[in-house]
C-alpha cells in the first residue's frame, strides 16, 4: 500500500546522519573547552570557567554571502542617488535585511564591514567618496 516514491523521498529526508554529525561536533566542542577551562585554571587557579559568560554568536541570517553585501550596497547607492555615510548605508543594509536596526554594536560592525566592502570598490572606481563632517565619508556611485 506504501507509494514507493513517498518512502523514497522520506528515506533522503532522514536526518540521522546530520545529527551524528552535530553530535560529533559538539564533542568536538566540548572537549576544546574543557582544554581551555583547564588552561584558564593553570594561570588563574582562582577562577570559575563556569562564572565566566559564554560567547553568543550571531546567527548567519545576519550576514552576507560573497558579493552580496557590495551588490547590496550600491543597489542602495542607486536607488538612493544622493551622498550617503557608510553609517547610513549600514542602517538601510539592516532594514532591507530585517535586521534590529537599535543595535548598536551591530550597526558599527555592519558600518565597518560596508566601509571595507566600499574602500575596494572605491580602488575599482565603482564608487567615490568624499569627506563628510568629521572623519566621516560620504559614498556615491561613480
Amino acid at each position: 500500500m506504501a507509494e514507493p516514491h513517498v518512502v523514497s523521498a522520506l528515506k533522503a529526508k532522514r536526518l540521522a546522519g546530520e545529527i551524528e554529525l552535530a553530535t560529533r561536533r559538539l564533542q568536538g566542542l566540548r572537549a576544546a573547552l574543557r582544554s581551555l577551562d583547564e588552561t584558564l585554571c593553570l594561570f588563574d587557579p582562582s577562577i570559575l570557567p563556569e562564572a565566566i559568560e559564554p560567547k553568543v554568536w550571531r546567527p548567519k541570517a545576519d550576514w552576507a554571502k560573497r558579493g552580496e553585501m557590495s551588490r547590496a550596497v550600491r543597489d542602495i547607492l542607486r536607488l538612493g542617488g544622493q551622498l550617503m555615510s557608510t553609517r547610513d548605508l549600514a542602517i538601510v543594509y539592516m532594514s532591507d535585511r530585517g535586521m534590529d536596526v537599535d543595535d548598536g554594536r551591530m550597526v558599527r560592525l555592519l558600518s565597518k564591514r560596508i566601509g571595507c566592502c566600499l574602500r575596494g570598490k572605491r580602488d575599482q572606481q565603482l564608487v567615490m567618496s568624499e569627506p563628510g563632517p568629521g572623519q566621516v565619508h560620504m559614498w556615491r556611485l561613480t
